[in-house]
């Protein structure tokens, strides 16, 4: 008996203790509004991560018996990467003389939010369904955010239960709030105000990028309108002004792209503008591969997740756990581009510079927007709208600065650059000249000396003998004839327009037959793609270096190849003479052939072997550089 009233005592006390919790929990955890307000109402909540699909009776029981837990004083929710749902319950008191209607906001670009108010018995009562697929037309409350309207008579006390369920997000992270509807309303319009003009700004930006890539072809501008297109898609889903932005008919398929899709897409635009605007290829050629990579398995990763959002159901399990994987993705490559963009910048690369100093602010908000994200740190808004579009606008002035200046000094280099060349090519052209008087110079004396000389024999000859069977006179004959041969070689034959300059220079050969010099000339690609004036002019330049051999070099084998692409011309000839002596390096037949070659914007190499010598000219092939200039 004593024991059974000792029992009895106890479930007294208990019963006792556990209302006594609840009624102080009711009375310190009752958000208490008189009105319009700023109060943050994070503290009041109470929550439960449910990973086990319970239903909501269950829920509710949970809470009754003290299964909830008080939410930490915090300004957001943020419950990091999670696939359990988190239940939250508020009780909120109207404490003004008069009725009220008060409107509890999420800001949020996938979460499922379904409110439940209870009644006097504890039975829940469902008061709606709100996700941000749904287009304002299909919205209670027709704003940016998802809001619940609550009606509340004069001192009316209510409790309510919410369920918060990220569905092919992830991320349950979102603020909230609760006021009046004309204090909501003057707020939003005021927002409205402001980011109107930033949104503005993006839009104008992203128009000026593309006109510009449209009117200068220049990739820079391509990758600066990709870059400013999604990063204005981006700000428009972070701030929730997206149903506004896209018509309502596209909104729907629009709202299935969470922010970390813009994220991934702005991403890869970001790093291709670094790398062209720094010039990162030329200055670390190395860790400009390892980004590229990098980058390009990000654009692979953004088509994948463009299509699985298409294909897959939002709540599908893989397409949740990739978004981690996404994630993860993302962070690897921001920590990759930040290590070059430093390096860069350590190494002294002054447009690497400028490019930090535009983006610091951007770099900063990036920052804080991922330690936010993890909930590794909170850091609150000061500066109105968020540090993240301030950022973004920051950047997007000073880049499109740095880049006008940047643009008209390439273009001022470019002018002087052309200008250079230009005066080059007058000297070139005027080198060409000296060198053709200097050939129709040795043409005219060969003349005089070899065959007039010739002519003239036999003239005297003829006049002393009257014999024309006179084999003095058939030698003479014999050596008129190959004289006149070798000024044939010497001026450009007509058979390079008729038959091309391949059969021209093997026809040439034909003079050295009877020497004992051997030759073997190999020929390779198509010599249509040279122009005749070009044609002429290697022509010119084989003359010139077989003619040094046959003087100087003492050879008795010349290995000759030809070789025509679509990139570049090739002449390469190797002997198994004696080389060249150094004080013929610099003669006027040496000077021809470099001038010609330079007027092309090719190369001359010439190296002594042992034994032997080989020449290599190297002519590349493009329109400016494949001139019909004749200097024959």
């Amino acid at each position: 008996m004593p024991f059974r009233k000792l029992y009895i005592r106890i479930f007294l006390l208990t019963v006792v203790i556990c209302c006594s919790v609840r009624l102080l929990a009711n009375s310190t955890d009752t958000l208490k509004l008189s009105g319009a307000n700023s109060i943050n109402i994070i503290p009041y909540l109470r929550y439960y991560k449910d990973c086990n699909k319970l239903s909501e009776k269950a829920i509710w029981n949970k809470y009754l018996k003290g299964g909830f837990q008080q939410h930490k004083d915090e300004h957001v929710i943020n419950n990091g990467f999670t696939t359990c749902s988190y239940w939250y319950t508020l009780t909120i008191s109207n404490v003004s003389d008069r009725e009220e209607l008060y409107y509890w906001n999420f800001y949020n670009d996938g979460i499922f939010f379904t409110l439940y108010e209870t009644d006097g018995s504890n039975r829940l009562k469902i008061i709606g369904n709100l996700n941000n697929k749904l287009s304002l037309s299909e919205r209670q409350i027709p704003i940016r955010s998802l809001t619940f309207p609550i009606n509340f008579k004069s001192g009316e006390t209510k409790h309510f239960l919410l369920k918060t369920q990220a569905i092919g997000h992830v991320n349950l992270y979102f603020p909230t709030d609760i006021s009046t509807e004309k204090d909501i309303l003057t707020y939003e319009v005021d927002l409205a105000f402001l980011m109107g003009r930033y949104y503005g700004f993006f839009l104008f930006s992203a128009l000026f990028n593309l006109l510009l890539f449209i009117i200068i072809r220049r990739r820079l501008y391509g990758y600066m309108f990709g870059y400013t297109s999604f990063l204005l898609m981006f700000a428009l889903t972070e701030y929730l002004y997206d149903p506004y932005f896209y018509p309502e008919h596209l909104y729907t398929l629009i709202s299935i792209y969470p922010k970390m899709f813009y994220i991934l897409c702005a991403l890869f635009f970001y790093t291709k503008i670094f790398q062209k605007f720094t010039n990162h290829n030329n200055f670390l050629p190395r860790w400009n591969h390892i980004l590229n990579y990098s980058n390009s398995f990000l654009l692979v990763i953004a088509v994948i997740f463009f299509i699985l959002k298409i294909v897959l159901r939002p709540d599908n399990d893989f397409s949740s756990s990739f978004y981690i994987i996404i994630s993860a993705i993302i962070a690897i490559h921001l920590i990759l581009l930040f290590t070059n963009i430093f390096y860069s910048a350590w190494k002294r690369n002054k447009y690497t510079c400028y490019y930090l100093l535009c983006n610091i602010i951007f770099i900063t908000a990036i920052i804080i927007y991922i330690l936010n994200t993890l909930d590794l740190t909170s850091v609150k808004v000061v500066l109105q709208p968020g540090y993240m579009i301030i950022g973004m606008a920051f950047e997007l002035i000073t880049l499109s600065i740095v880049f006008i200046i940047k643009y008209r000094n390439d273009f001022i280099g470019l002018n002087r650059k052309l200008q250079k060349e230009k005066e080059q090519q007058a000297f070139l052209a005027s080198e060409l000249i000296k060198s053709q008087e200097t050939e129709r110079q040795a043409i005219a004396d060969n003349l005089h000396d070899g065959l007039g000389n010739t002519l003239n024999a036999l003239k005297l000859t003829l006049t002393s003998t009257g014999n024309f069977e006179n084999d003095n006179i058939q030698k003479i004959f014999s050596l008129a004839n190959q004289q006149f041969r070798e000024l044939i070689y010497q001026i450009a034959p007509k058979e390079i327009g008729e038959y091309g300059l391949y059969r021209a220079t093997e026809q040439s050969l034909n003079v050295f037959k009877a020497s004992r010099i051997q030759f073997s000339i190999n020929f390779m690609g198509n010599e249509n793609l040279l122009s005749e004036g070009l044609k002429i002019n290697i022509y010119r330049i084989f003359q010139e270096l077989i003619n040094n051999i046959i003087r100087h070099s003492d050879a008795s084998f010349v290995e000759i190849t030809i070789d025509t692409n679509e990139k570049e011309f090739i002449l390469q000839i190797e002997d198994n003479g004696n080389g060249v002596a150094q004080d013929m390096r610099e003669g006027m037949g040496i000077k021809s052939i470099k001038n010609r070659t330079a007027y092309y914007n090719g190369t001359y190499h010439q190296e002594n072997l042992n034994p032997g010598m080989i020449s290599i000219i190297q002519i590349p092939l493009n329109n400016e550089n494949n001139k019909n200039y004749y200097s024959g």
